[in-house]
C-alpha cells in the first residue's frame, strides 16, 4: 500500500551575497560576512510532482544561550563537519 509523501524536507541555507542597509538577522551585512539565509520547504502534493518553496526565513535554525559561567561544548551528531 503506497503512503502519502507531502513535506519532504525543510530548512535553512547560508550563502554568500551582496552586503544590504537591514537590521533583519538573515540579510547579508557586513557584519554576518555578507551571508544570507533562505529557508527551503521541498513538499509534493501527487506522486508526480515536487515543489520547492524558497521564502524569507522565520527564526534562526537554533540559539544557544548560555545563561551560567560554565563552558558549554555542543556536538551534531550526523555531520561529516
Amino acid at each position: 500500500m503506497p503512503f502519502l509523501l507531502e513535506d519532504i524536507a525543510d530548512f535553512q541555507i547560508p550563502y554568500k551575497s551582496q552586503p544590504i542597509k537591514s537590521t533583519r538577522w538573515f540579510d547579508p551585512r557586513k557584519d554576518n560576512q555578507s551571508t544570507r539565509c533562505v529557508r527551503v520547504i521541498i513538499t509534493s502534493q501527487d506522486e508526480a510532482t515536487l515543489f520547492i518553496y524558497f521564502q524569507e526565513p522565520e527564526m534562526p535554525e537554533y540559539t544557544i544561550n548560555n545563561g551560567t559561567m560554565e563552558f558549554i561544548q555542543v556536538i551534531l551528531d550526523g555531520t561529516n563537519s
